[in-house]
């Protein structure tokens, strides 16, 4: 196996002692940071092959233990950066147990559950490999952004086979016998909250009365306000990513088929059960060329209804055709004027953000054209032009002006 030697790792990573993470395909891994490779050992980690706890027995002891010596396995390069790595997240959340032996710790902490790609909305930003709601639509002849659908229907079926591992009631019973200790688990999709699987990890922790004691992190479209839903999550400690990319007409646009006003309702349903002081219930967009021009009418409305955003906007680099690095330099700088003339937003627990910090974030990344790439000439999908035509065929096919958008080539369309 190869291995990377790790800068400023005094102890070994906890992840593999405490976490285990699922990809929506069911390969499993230590955590959501694990890059891993397509090596001899992993081949056959994945939820289809081994349960949680043949996986900690053999491939998470093996890579703790390769740690304690500081042979970090090449699956860890991301966090051998000057970013905020998960090896330092793991620390701040369990620090009594930094250090410990293998044998010190019996059972998993933490889980890290991507169940599928069952979804109900087909957002712009998104694909089939996460959203099968696609394929409804791609059905009813709506026009698909490059990527965005499996290119034939072998690849199709084929997707569908690797996405429904959490229906296996071998599977359920595996994860649900993992929970013993868990006292944190982040879910997503697809959209979780329409996830049965979810539901059954759920209500298993409120029989268990544990439910109290664990924190439910999900990352959600918010179309979902179910109440028996919303009643099983005031069980837990929360934290509720509510997916809202605009407001209005360009959230129903690029959130299709997703209307605005019903998540409006919805999130203040999620808000009237944030009865722990440690709830966190934030809005957290998307950033692309499609809103850029609108993310400061979304921090008013915040302002406005007394919501919040989440600490560090999530802005998009793949696809590369709708990422902001295609706009121009006078669009961006309009965007960041925008933002700054809002001068601050709402954040969680009654705190605020200056928009000047968001602005020099946001420049910040974009300087690392390694992630954000630069429009490349006269190459398909990587070319401005060829985001203009594709944000033209996307909007129009499902009966919006992609003048919503406000960018300048697209307001005469």
């Amino acid at each position: 196996m190869k291995t990377i030697k790790m800068k400023n790792k005094p102890t070994p990573c906890l992840a593999p002692l405490l976490s285990i993470a699922v990809q929506p395909k069911g390969r499993l891994r230590p955590c959501c940071w694990w890059w891993g490779t397509d090596s001899e050992f992993e081949k056959n980690h994945n939820i289809q092959s081994m349960n949680f706890q043949e996986y900690r027995k053999t491939a998470l002891k093996t890579y703790y233990e390769m740690m304690e010596k500081n042979e970090y396995p090449i699956g860890c390069t991301k966090c051998n950066t000057t970013a905020n790595p998960r090896y330092e997240s793991y620390n701040q959340q369990y620090p009594h147990l930094v250090g410990k032996t293998w044998n010190e710790v019996k059972n998993f902490k933490h889980l890290d559950l991507r169940f599928g790609n069952l979804c109900n909305a087909s957002c712009v930003t998104c694909n089939y490999k996460n959203s099968n709601y696609f394929g409804k639509v791609a059905e009813q002849g709506y026009y698909m952004a490059p990527g965005q659908m499996p290119d034939s229907e072998e690849s199709r079926n084929k997707l569908d086979e690797s996405m429904i591992w959490h229906e296996d009631p071998k599977v359920i019973e595996g994860i649900i016998e993992s929970l013993e200790d868990v006292d944190y688990i982040y879910a997503t999709g697809g959209e979780p909250t329409i996830n049965p699987t979810l539901h059954k990890v759920m209500q298993h922790l409120i029989d268990e009365n544990k439910a109290h004691k664990t924190t439910i992190e999900i990352n959600t479209n918010g179309t979902n306000a179910n109440q028996k839903f919303l009643d099983m999550l005031s069980n837990f400690k929360k934290v509720v990513m509510f997916s809202m990319d605009a407001i209005g007409d360009l959230n129903d646009a690029m959130r299709y088929p997703t209307k605005f006003t019903q998540m409006e309702k919805n999130y203040q349903k999620y808000n009237d059960i944030m009865e722990n002081s440690k709830d966190r219930l934030m809005i957290t967009p998307t950033v692309n060329m499609h809103n850029w021009f609108s993310m400061a009418d979304m921090f008013r409305w915040i302002n406005e209804n007394n919501a919040a955003i989440g600490g560090r906007l999530n802005v998009l680099h793949l696809p590369v055709w709708q990422s902001i690095s295609r706009m121009p330099q006078e669009y961006l700088d309009i965007g960041y004027k925008n933002m700054l003339d809002v001068e601050t937003v709402q954040t969680t627990h009654g705190r605020v953000l200056k928009t000047e910090n968001i602005v020099t974030d946001v420049k910040r990344r974009l300087a690392n054209t390694t992630v954000y790439k630069k429009p490349v000439e006269n190459d398909q999908y990587e070319s401005w032009e060829e985001s203009l035509d594709i944000t033209r065929k996307w909007f129009t096919s499902r009966g919006y002006d992609p003048a919503l958008t406000r960018i300048p080539e697209l307001l005469n369309v």
